[in-house]
């Protein structure tokens, strides 16, 4: 066979000779038949179909944001996020640059990131007080409510920035109070959510199933097994899938290879977007339609940290945020505020989560929302098993299906603003000509990975 240009002869006999990329991306079933067939049964008890057809009056606030880095040589890394609120004619809107230095690209990257989402909380909470929006209004954030909240407090590595979390976090509890105490349905809409609470939660009640076909055991010992995979394999305990099943022969003996697929599955990197994709195609779930509702648990990880700070938030800022102690050292105010953002942390609500469907040719699309949208007021840290929340969430299906314009366009109202405060290429390399031009550099060197010289 002739050599094609680009690789094209080497990459099309990879596509043939990997499974695993026409399984993947063809969102298609990876796992033993038994194991499909009880996912199919319990995501049809779960899914409720929706109708179509309305409209809204409703205000709503859209907020999003964008982000762009320029590394050079020198290792300074140059980033900038923008944040954007509109609502109908209103525009609210702020920038944010500056030069940091990490040997991290990951811990830049993040550091970006969580930049730019500080930006976007501290604009939607001033536009809603400029917008003194009230009861009825809707406010609609870019991204996951529960991914928001579930960053872990400690000091950012990069210098002069140490105390990033504790601004973080101060600004999400002034959006979240804004926005109960006026009492606006706050939503967070995500397209590409990796979060399997969903897939978790179905696969909890396919053990609770094999379980009964175990009946001959003692009730002590299902119980102890039930325990086991809840806390301890869904719970994420074990980093290893090999020390998980090798810990359950250990207690519970070798009873039957099911059990040994249910741990394969809860270890798989299978996010609920992939299931309920696999399951569309086969026609078992309708659309429109939408998953149950979840209220959702915190990671063990981050569990255990909001309980030291409950025990003792003193010591905690001491020993996790020392670095942003001595930033701040010539701020009097500065402890005892972090202490109060500490202190709020513990008090974040609970997270309710729901997916979408909104037209068969779509993806799905995952619904967050504060738990005292529904009247209740959970923390966070008091949900220590993801559950299902029998709630009426059809005024929030009825601002998204009004809301929906098609593939391209699957929220006009965050559609309008990503396409506004999206950092392109061209307008970067134009902030970094003013950049250059304003303080009189010579031609900026960037590192591998970009044109090596940009000029003013």
């Amino acid at each position: 066979m002739s050599e094609m240009p680009h690789f094209i002869d080497l990459f099309s006999g990879q596509i043939e000779r990997n499974w695993m990329i026409k399984e993947l991306l063809g969102n298609r079933w990876i796992g033993p038949e038994w194991l499909k067939e009880k996912f199919a049964s319990q995501i049809a008890k779960n899914w409720t179909k929706m109708e179509k057809g309305f409209s809204t009056n409703a205000e709503v606030l859209a907020v999003d944001g964008s982000e762009a880095t320029r590394t050079y040589s020198n290792r300074a890394i140059l980033y900038i996020v923008r944040a954007l609120g509109l609502c109908g004619p209103e525009r609210f809107r702020d920038l944010e640059s500056n030069c940091i230095q990490t040997r991290s690209g990951q811990e830049a990257k993040t550091y970006v990131n969580r930049r730019r989402e500080r930006l976007e909380l501290e604009v939607a909470r001033k536009a809603i007080e400029a917008l003194n929006l009230e009861d009825g209004s809707v406010v609609l954030l870019d991204g996951s409510l529960y991914g928001k909240a579930a960053h872990l407090p400690k000091d950012s590595p990069i210098s002069e920035g140490a105390a990033l979390a504790l601004e973080f976090f101060e600004s999400y509890w002034k959006l979240l109070e804004a926005c109960r105490e006026r009492k606006l349905l706050l939503l967070g809409v995500s397209k590409d959510s990796n979060t399997s609470f969903l897939r978790d939660y179905l696969l909890s009640q396919i053990f609770q199933e094999e379980l009964k076909e175990m009946s001959g055991l003692p009730a002590g010992e299902l119980l102890a097994m039930s325990s086991f995979f809840n806390r301890d394999i869904l719970g994420r305990q074990f980093s290893r899938r090999g020390e998980a099943v090798e810990r359950w022969k250990q207690r519970f003996g070798d009873h039957s290879s099911r059990m040994e697929d249910l741990i394969d599955e809860a270890f798989l990197a299978r996010p609920d977007y992939q299931l309920i994709e696999c399951f569309r195609r086969e026609g078992k779930i309708d659309c429109p339609g939408r998953s149950m509702v979840i209220e959702c648990q915190l990671h063990r990880r981050w569990a255990r940290t909001i309980k030291q700070i409950e025990r003792s938030p003193e010591n905690f800022l001491k020993t996790y945020f020392s670095n942003s102690l001595q930033e701040n050292s010539g701020d009097p105010t500065f402890p005892e505020r972090a202490l109060k953002t500490l202190q709020r942390l513990v008090d974040f609500p609970s997270i309710a989560s729901f997916h979408v469907l909104l037209d068969e040719r779509d993806t799905p699309m995952r619904v967050d929302t504060p738990i005292w949208t529904f009247g209740m007021s959970r923390r966070l840290i008091d949900v220590e098993r993801s559950s299902p929340l029998e709630v009426d969430v059809e005024p929030i299906w009825k601002i998204l299906e009004s809301g929906y314009a098609g593939l391209r366009n699957y929220n006009v109202w965050l559609t309008e603003v990503d396409e506004e405060v999206r950092l392109r290429r061209d307008v970067v390399d134009m902030y970094e000509s003013m950049l250059s031009k304003r303080l009189g550099l010579p031609p900026l060197i960037h590192s591998r990975g970009y044109r090596r010289v940009k000029y003013p």
